[in-house]
């Protein structure tokens, strides 16, 4: 096995002074490969993961520069570092070990970061001796784990650019990731616009990706509703299967959070808007097992849409999960399915209550400094009440979300969706149980 010492390092910080004392400390301790840089799309270029057409020109010295960890800075002058933490863990290797450093107890930083696949943060100023022990146990556990020596050779190979065309579709933009996929806006030869989602083709050969892709459009294929995005076609490029849904010129409600607090009527929309969905979901027998803020779109009108289905189980189907994996977001996933334990409509009721309470409260039910913290509190934890967090919440909405929806165990959960609908119904009713918003 590779002595540890000897594996390569990135750190990725515009601050000089920083870059100093984290290389300093390594080297100091025995690490001989250690390199940095102070941009994201330079650390992007030398990690293989540039889209840009001429990505920029980095030269390090040094025998090895295939990284086996970076340590990134959650602020960068170009990329954030949470952008840079999504593309490693959704293009490289979700095993890829990423420590991010962060302003001291920041929260949102920690809460962003864990949804972005960090597996471990340093709050400035750093303590020498954390550093190194977590530098040292993520540098151990890759190596138990078999990631890829070499970033760039798991890239997209099949990754179309703007103006390359999939099919009757010319791609415009790259629009992000979403797990093993690729995510385009691009333009029909009738001149309507639509999003295309492409296996990306590294993880097109994986028999258990691909049979998982393939559910996800079948399942949305087969559901028709206004509160969800609808999929119109789809095909392969260069082997790697597409889909093409319609393009939503909203934002997912994870934007309208960024935005500041959301008003009192914007949130009973959604809430209203989502659990109709659902309820349509679950009637159909699909479990979506991914609700989550980043899921749900907000269109003009308030008009809701529900998105990826990418975990998607219907009834009958053969989980598609290796095992001792948890599918699901530590923000918004059910206690049940972090056990791994029987997964019933209940567990989407759960992360309605989780993703509702993280728009009305502003932070979800439970954060940790890691994931395994998070899972730890949804577990064991009684949230916070809404009203404690956010004054002129009415406790009916507590009651709805912590007391129900948020049950530990399923049996405690609303019994369907409907149920949630009936009690929405009756919060719009009374102006009583209308959220009131502060100056």
């Amino acid at each position: 096995m590779t002595d540890y010492k000897t594996m390569p390092i990135l750190v990725v910080d515009d601050d000089e002074a920083d870059v100093f004392l984290v290389k300093d400390e390594l080297e100091a301790a025995g690490f001989g490969n250690v390199h940095d840089t102070r941009r994201g799309s330079e650390a992007l270029a030398l990690l293989g993961l540039s889209d840009t057409a001429s990505p920029p020109r980095v030269d390090l010295d040094g025998p090895d520069t295939s990284f086996s960890l970076v340590v990134l800075d959650v602020m960068l002058p170009d990329i954030d570092g949470f952008e840079i933490c999504r593309q490693i863990k959704q293009r490289i290797s979700p095993f890829f070990p990423v420590i991010m450093l962060t302003g001291l107890d920041a929260v949102e930083d920690h809460i962003t970061g864990i949804e972005a696949g960090a597996d471990d943060f340093i709050s400035k100023p750093f303590q020498p001796e954390q550093l190194l022990a977590k530098i040292t146990l993520l540098l151990s556990r890759s190596q138990q784990a078999g990631v890829p020596g070499d970033p760039a050779a798991m890239t997209h190979l099949a990754r179309p650019y703007a103006g390359q065309r999939v099919g009757e579709y010319t791609i415009t933009k790259l629009l992000g990731w979403s797990g093993t996929s690729l995510i385009y806006r691009a333009e029909h030869d009738n001149g309507d616009g639509f999003v295309i989602k492409l296996l990306a083709e590294h993880t097109a050969a994986d028999e258990e990706t691909h049979k998982r892709f393939e559910r996800e459009m079948r399942i949305m294929k087969e559901l028709n509703h206004p509160n969800l995005i609808q999929i119109y076609d789809h095909g392969t490029y260069r082997d790697c299967p597409f889909y093409v849904m319609e393009y939503m010129a909203g934002k997912d409600l994870r934007w309208l959070i960024h935005e500041g607090q959301v008003p009192g009527a914007t949130i009973l929309a959604v809430a209203k808007g989502l659990a109709e969905v659902l309820k349509y979901v679950h009637d159909n027998a699909v479990v979506h097992r991914d609700i989550k803020l980043d899921n749900v779109y907000l269109g003009p009108d308030n008009v809701v849409k529900l998105g990826d289905f990418g975990i998607a189980l219907t009834s009958g189907d053969t989980r598609l999960t290796r095992s001792n994996t948890t599918l699901g977001t530590p923000f918004y996933i059910a206690p049940e399915q972090f056990l791994g334990t029987e997964i019933t409509l209940a567990v989407d009721i759960y992360s309605y209550g989780a993703t509702m309470y993280h728009l009305l409260a502003g932070e979800p039910p439970f954060t940790g400094d890691n994931a395994m913290a998070v899972l730890h509190r949804h577990l064991h934890d009684i949230a916070q009440r809404p009203s404690e967090r956010r004054p002129g919440v009415p406790e009916v909405w507590d009651e709805l979300l912590v007391d129900q929806c948020l049950a530990k165990e399923p049996h405690g959960r609303p019994a369907h969706m409907g149920v949630v609908l009936d009690r929405l119904a009756a919060f719009a009713a009374d102006p009583a149980h209308h959220i009131i918003d502060q100056a």
